[in-house]
């Protein structure tokens, strides 16, 4: 891992980052576990098997963390972009680009937004002013999640998911019994072979 910010003894760790590069880690690029962080003006990207961003409930203390991610770059990474299990995440004046599939060619997600495993609880998701780009399987993944996005656009890579399932620009689904719910304002979705698939979700 690049950057690892973990509560420590039952104390939110606070964290904060700006105008950094964290560049070509093996796992999650920065993974925060129970922190309140703050990322501006950064580029996290080439994580070679892992994620750009995590955004996780610490399982020990049960405490969440708190992420606001603002003029940034998350650039081709695996898996996913940014993957939140639980807590609160803000996205301003970002990018997130060109996530590749793991080795077995599954996932390649923009946002990966699902329910948080500890809690139970919703993830809590906001966008604005934001583009996510050309992302291999999709641009958002949400499941469990509390999702408002406005001002943004999503473009999709031009290509095949190899079990035959097309790109995608958003796949709400329902986690667990809680339901995802997605609200969209003044957002551009373009060149997606599906727009939003989901099942039992509100959008």
């Amino acid at each position: 891992r690049g950057i690892l910010a973990q509560v420590d003894q039952g104390v939110p760790f606070s964290f904060s980052l700006a105008k950094s590069l964290v560049e070509d880690n093996v796992e999650t690029g920065v993974l925060m576990l129970g922190a309140q962080s703050t990322v501006e003006a950064t580029a996290v990207r080439r994580s070679t098997v892992g994620r750009g961003i995590g955004v996780q409930t610490e399982r020990g203390s049960g405490i969440t963390s708190k992420l606001s991610l603002t003029t940034s770059l998350i650039d081709d990474n695996a898996v996913e972009g940014i993957y939140m299990g639980g807590g609160e995440t803000a996205i301003d004046a970002s990018v997130v680009r060109a996530t590749r599939p793991d080795a077995a060619g599954n996932f390649g997600r923009g946002l990966g937004i699902q329910g948080d495993a500890v809690t139970g609880a919703p993830s809590t998701f906001v966008m604005s002013r934001s583009l996510i780009d050309q992302n291999y399987e999709a641009g958002a993944f949400l499941m469990g999640a509390l999702a408002t996005i406005e001002s943004s656009a999503f473009i999709m890579a031009p290509n095949v998911h190899p079990l035959g399932a097309p790109s995608s620009s958003m796949k709400p689904l329902d986690d667990w019994d809680v339901p995802s719910t997605v609200t969209i304002r003044s957002t551009l979705i373009e060149a997606s072979a599906t727009t939003i698939q989901g099942q039992g979700r509100s959008a």
